[in-house]
């Protein structure tokens, strides 16, 4: 079983040795928009996809990602 990257070990580091603070920061330099997507962010998509404006939206990949391709 894998622990999520900001799983806190022993002594508040991470398994991969950093602190959740110091990976956390680490996501977000990798972002275009330098900050982290929000759980609301991705649920605003989710309500959008879900309502009739969407309604012809078929067979899409809809990346809620603040812009990083990976």
């Amino acid at each position: 079983m894998t622990q999520p990257a900001s799983f806190e070990g022993r002594h508040g580091r991470s398994t991969h040795g950093r602190s959740t603070q110091e990976a956390l920061a680490g996501f977000s330099a990798g972002n275009p928009q330098q900050r982290i997507v929000q759980p609301a962010e991705v649920a605003d998509a989710v309500r959008w996809l879900c309502g009739e404006g969407a309604a012809s939206i078929t067979g899409q990949a809809i990346s809620v990602s603040g812009g990083e391709v990976t």
